[in-house]
């Protein structure tokens, strides 16, 4: 095969971040003039200590609230420690909700080992925090368990995280197990569109890197462009019928994924745009038998259905695998995906 040129995308406008909003690792903090701050993620190891050196030095004076933007361990492992710590009240997506409250019940890479819990923000809920008016949104850009945070200072800034979403220099979606969709009005393309929605041109925040950083017209144009294009050649290599089932390894997933008896799921995402019917068989380790099972599932165009499992426990006495074949749409995966069972 012959070599293609690479021609990265030109790094985008940059700016230092404001004096009110303080790097640590890949938190930031934001701190009011009245003294108060509001914390952006608490997954870097010295977060506590770093947050009691800049209270100890008079940069803030309490800490009142921290938003998750997604998942991931290194952005969520000290969210409640510092919560408990600093009395913040703890803010996220009701689109990432159940994974950061419960993250057991996924089998997704860098789960925290540290479930969070506080208060659900849905779309657009929108709050005043100081001189800061704070809107939510759903971000599914890196992965599909993720929020943006809008802020818009009274003097007039405004500012969206996007959490890892996007760089300077475009995208930044490198794990495929992270549920990246590739659809039109999903994934970096859904971003796209909201930021464009939002207006105001705001700087965005991604944690991991230090400048601000905001897209032109033609980086914007650019992101798009490439990202129809590499939808294309996804559907061409996949024998499957819609694009993301080739980067969606979760579109059959036991949830919950671990267990210890109660009835479990297999939830079956149709990623394609007509109505598909699901054929379910289901596998049980030694020490369990099933009571009831569903073997047919309809599930209606671009939305997740459920396969449900009722088990009765039959002498177990170790962890067990429970595995299910799925066919559809004349494709057959034996043992595609699995769960486990506690006993």
């Amino acid at each position: 095969m012959g070599r293609a040129p690479s021609a990265p995308m030109p790094m985008s406008e940059q700016r230092d971040l404001p004096d009110w909003i303080i790097p640590i690792g890949n938190s930031r903090l934001l701190v009011s003039p009245t003294g108060a701050a509001f914390l952006l993620d608490a997954g870097y190891p010295q977060i506590v200590e770093k947050l009691d050196e800049l209270q100890a030095a008079g940069r803030f004076k309490n800490l009142e609230g921290l938003w998750i933007t997604h998942y991931h361990d290194d952005h969520t492992d000290f969210a409640s420690k510092v919560a408990k710590r600093f009395g913040a009240k703890v803010l996220y997506s009701a689109k990432i909700q159940d994974i950061v409250e419960n993250p057991g019940r996924y089998r997704m890479p860098c789960l925290t080992t540290n479930p969070v819990t506080g208060e659900v923000k849905g779309e657009a809920d929108s709050w005043q925090w100081r001189e800061f008016r704070m809107a939510s949104y759903f971000f599914p850009g890196q992965t599909l368990y993720h929020g943006g945070l809008h802020i818009e200072r009274e003097s007039g800034e405004k500012i969206f995280f996007v959490g890892d979403s996007f760089t300077p220099s475009g995208t930044d979606d490198y794990c495929l197990q992270n549920r990246n969709f590739v659809g039109e009005d999903e994934g970096y393309l859904y971003c796209l569109r909201l930021l464009e929605k939002l207006g105001g041109d705001p700087w965005l925040i991604n944690q991991h890197v230090l400048p601000m950083f905001r897209y032109d017209a033609a980086r914007v144009e650019r992101m798009r462009v490439e990202l129809r294009q590499r939808a294309k050649l996804l559907a061409e290599l996949t024998p499957l019928p819609h694009a993301n089932y080739a980067v969606d390894e979760s579109w059959a997933r036991v949830y919950p994924y671990a267990s210890s008896g109660e009835p479990v799921e297999l939830r079956l995402m149709n990623h394609t745009n007509v109505d598909q019917t699901f054929q379910v068989k289901w596998h049980v380790p030694p020490g369990w038998a099933i009571q009831q099972a569903d073997e047919t599932v309809r599930v209606p165009a671009r939305t997740e259905g459920k396969a449900r499992l009722t088990l009765a426990k039959r002498g177990a006495s170790e962890l067990g695998v429970l595995t299910a074949d799925v066919t559809f749409s004349g494709f057959e995966f034996s043992h595609w995906t699995e769960g486990l069972l506690q006993p």
